[in-house]
């Protein structure tokens, strides 16, 4: 043990730290064995009891939702109460020993390790503190207007959110991972803190409006900073661990063609103002890609996304022929509301579940649809001239629309068994319509085709409730059960 010895002929008084974190919950006071053995009177302190009042006093302690055993109490004492919110870890433990028959005391300071005060109706500002075992503080859910210097050597996650706080101080605190802070009022610019150890970043929906270039976080993984005003270019930052990053709806106009990031998963910029090429960015890692709402022009890369299963360019102004992409884990493909010309992809999907190619410019035949577990099909409001070079063999395929083409020539082999709605009206489909087995069929949607028969949907689609076939060369008994 180390220590030093204060000495008289009464008593001796030795300081002693132990390491060990011993969390104190619902008035629990145990400690295990005795430190000092049988002779040792045991009383508490709580040695962070003046800065824990602090934030009493100052964020209307008195109206609080929860306030058992508030304010804390700094007496030494024989036991100690435990405050709503606040979890201890044993700190310092002085010995003062006294000559027999006497026992000696042992007092355990306890230091604040925990601070959960979430939904509590804290009102004011947020003092400043010093709290040296302080590793989680959460404040989220209150009224708290503005946060003072928060000095916390251990200090691992900050919760701050939901609270009507309009700027952060510079932070310089070594070991934060976490910093959320979503749907405050925090405005101006992102700027470099003093945190090496940040590794999550949450300052979504808030009112910044601006991002410093080169900001330097070695360790940060996880950013969302979505539903902010930030305008201008989405720079390059020193962040080589980058998981996730989220910067949908702002007002972002450019975006960085540097953003190589290793270890990329999530990337998300949809909703904002971006305009110019899409930049053929290399993020080995990514699984899901989301653009949509922006102003991209010209060809779409030929991106190299091994792991990419979420892919959305919706409603921008791309344009050219789509790359055949050769994405085996790819679940959804949104290119819808774009101007892409050419023909239908050559796509490897084999996964695809949801493929959406809505209101482009699309010509040719209609194939490359072997999509075994297809769920969404979007091929109208295109330029679809040819005809139909695929099966239409998708059991688990419900919306399925092609409708606004100029597709010829007859129907395939079909086999829609889940299908409720079938839409294929403008084209220039002729002969028999086939039997689909569409039995869970509500709408269906044909006309102005040249279809000269269908198959009994009176009787074999009990739900259906829309038959739009007219413009057609049916005769009225086409419509009627097929007798047995």
């Amino acid at each position: 043990m180390n220590g030093s010895n204060i000495t008289n002929d009464h008593f001796s008084l030795k300081s002693v730290c132990h390491e060990e974190a011993i969390i104190f919950r619902n008035n629990d006071s145990s400690l295990g064995s005795s430190l000092w053995g049988q002779d040792v009177y045991y009383k508490y302190q709580i040695k962070d009891a003046a800065e824990l009042n602090k934030i009493y006093n100052a964020t209307g302690g008195a109206s609080w939702i929860k306030r058992q055993n508030w304010p804390v109490n700094s007496a030494i004492t024989f036991s100690y109460s435990y405050s709503e919110g606040i979890n201890y870890v044993r700190g310092d433990t002085l010995l003062i020993s006294y000559p027999p028959p006497q026992k000696d005391t042992g007092i355990i300071q306890l230091r604040v390790q925990e601070i959960h005060l979430n939904q509590n109706n804290l009102t004011g500002a947020l003092p400043s503190l010093q709290l040296d075992s302080l590793k989680v503080a959460e404040f989220s859910l209150n009224a708290i207007a503005s946060i003072g210097n928060l000095q916390a050597p251990k200090l691992e996650r900050l919760s701050i959110g939901g609270n009507p706080i309009t700027q952060l101080p510079v932070f310089n605190l070594a070991s934060l991972k976490q910093l959320y802070a979503s749907g405050c009022q925090i405005s101006g610019s992102l700027v470099q803190w003093n945190t090496p150890a940040l590794e999550v970043l949450n300052l979504g929906y808030n009112k910044l409006s601006a991002l410093s270039a080169g900001l330097n976080y070695p360790k940060l993984k996880y950013v969302d900073l979505s539903g902010n005003v930030i305008t201008g270019q989405l720079p390059f930052w020193n962040t080589p661990k980058l998981e996730y990053l989220h910067l949908g709806s702002n007002q972002l106009t450019s975006v960085s063609g540097e953003l190589n990031y290793a270890h990329l998963y999530y990337f998300n910029i949809g909703n904002n103002q971006i305009a110019g090429n899409v930049p053929d960015w290399n993020f080995p890692a990514i699984k899901e890609l989301t653009a949509y709402n922006n102003q991209f022009t010209g060809s779409l890369p030929a991106f190299d996304f091994p792991l990419i299963e979420y892919f959305d360019f919706y409603n921008n102004m791309l344009t050219g022929p789509i790359p055949d992409y050769s994405w085996p884990e790819l679940l959804y493909f949104d290119l819808s509301n774009n101007q892409i010309s050419g023909p239908m992809p050559d796509l490897y999907a084999p996964k695809l579940k949801n493929y959406n190619l809505y209101n482009n410019q699309l010509t040719g035949d209609l194939e490359n649809l072997d999509f075994p577990d297809l769920e969404g099909l979007n091929l109208a409001n295109n330029k679809l001239n040819g005809t139909i070079q695929t099966e239409f063999d998708f059991p688990k395929l419900t919306v399925f629309l092609m409708q606004n083409n100029s597709l010829k020539g007859p129907m395939p082999y079909t086999y829609l068994p889940e299908v409720t709605h079938f839409n294929l009206f403008f084209n220039e489909l002729t002969g028999t319509f086939p039997d689909a087995e569409m039995t869970k069929l509500v709408e269906l949607r044909m006309w102005n085709n040249k279809f000269d028969s269908l198959p009994d949907l009176a009787s074999g689609a009990p739900d259906l409730w829309e038959l739009s076939c007219y413009n057609n060369k049916l005769q009225f008994d086409d419509l009627l059960p097929k007798r047995t």
